[in-house]
């Protein structure tokens, strides 16, 4: 189901049957399980944003430099570098939930 799932999502259409996407355990609705969607898949955050067509707003951070950022108390840093992934998830989610 995630391969037709993913495809769906791909082509642009909606699935017939929305009992097959509901992947989420918890009751609180709306909610999008991106990783429920692509599970085993090797798309990175990156990956899924291109493949969605949604901008990735990263600056000069990834996610290697972190742990050194962190430890040269460079939190700003790091705090903007995890609110562009955080945006970029929800935007992703955006996209995925209005196709389904």
């Amino acid at each position: 189901m995630p391969f037709l799932t993913s495809r769906t999502v791909a082509n642009g259409l909606a699935p017939t049957r929305e009992d097959i996407i509901h992947t989420y355990p918890y009751s609180h609705e709306p909610h999008a399980d991106l990783i429920g969607l692509w599970p085993n898949s090797n798309y990175s955050l990156e990956g899924l944003c291109s493949f969605l067509d949604v901008d990735l707003p990263k600056d000069e951070v990834d996610g290697s430099m972190v742990a050194e950022l962190t430890r040269d108390g460079q939190i700003q840093e790091v705090a903007a570098y995890c609110e562009g992934d955080a945006v970029a998830t929800l935007r992703c989610g955006q996209e995925v939930s209005v196709l389904l």
